[in-house]
């Protein structure tokens, strides 16, 4: 959401493809990730059996729900980490300036 707030500031003729390749990246990896998130409260909440227990199967299915939701969260903070570099890259050079001179309170 920063990094869209913060698109009519930056210099947009400086901005790579790349940069709104990760963007997309980042937006479809979230949303999947959601929906991961989901779909493993779904299996948690609403067992398949009977009895109450998990079988082994549901198990498996947790753990690969899990380990593909792992797997999202790392692409999208993968993609963030990269954005965020792209968009100091394209920050105007004046604000550049003042965030470096600024020096801490004590």
């Amino acid at each position: 959401m920063t990094t869209l707030g913060l698109l009519e500031h930056l210099e947009i003729n400086r901005l790579t493809a790349r940069f709104l390749f990760h963007l997309r990246v980042i937006v479809t990896s979230a949303l999947a990730t959601i929906a991961l998130a989901v779909l493993a409260l779904l299996l948690t909440v609403f067992p398949t059996t009977g009895a109450g227990d998990t079988t082994p199967d549901d198990r498996w299915a947790l753990l690969a729900v899990t380990a593909l939701m792992i797997g999202g969260f790392t692409t999208v903070l993968g993609g963030l980490y990269s954005t965020i570099g792209d968009v100091f890259r394209t920050l105007p050079h004046d604000w550049l300036e003042e965030i470096a001179s600024d020096t801490p309170d004590k």
